[in-house]
């Protein structure tokens, strides 16, 4: 059995890629500024959900864990460190709180 969520947060992520890509340069697929992040994908969540870490790089190719990320079900940004603001707030503003 793989790995699954709903279409929603699935799109919210496809989102972030796109918007990080296309107002801050970053064509990594899982890069942000100044860091990274990893999909947790041996989690599976009944709602639907995607949850990962957020990693911040240091000098000498090192990185250090400052987070983690939640996109519920619905593709609302729970969280996510490091995330510019104003890709959160773009996303964001088609939810309801």
């Amino acid at each position: 059995m793989g790995w699954s969520c709903r279409i929603e947060a699935s799109e919210t992520l496809e989102k972030i890629q796109k918007l990080l890509n296309q107002d801050y340069n970053i064509n990594l697929g899982n890069g942000i500024p100044d860091g990274f992040y990893n999909v947790n994908t041996r989690l599976e969540h009944i709602d639907g959900s995607i949850t990962g870490s957020v990693f911040k790089n240091l000098d000498n190719d090192m990185c250090k864990k400052v987070g983690s990320f939640k996109i519920e079900g619905n593709g609302f940004i729970k969280r996510f460190p490091m995330l510019p603001s104003s890709i959160k707030n773009k996303i964001n503003q088609y939810y309801k709180i």
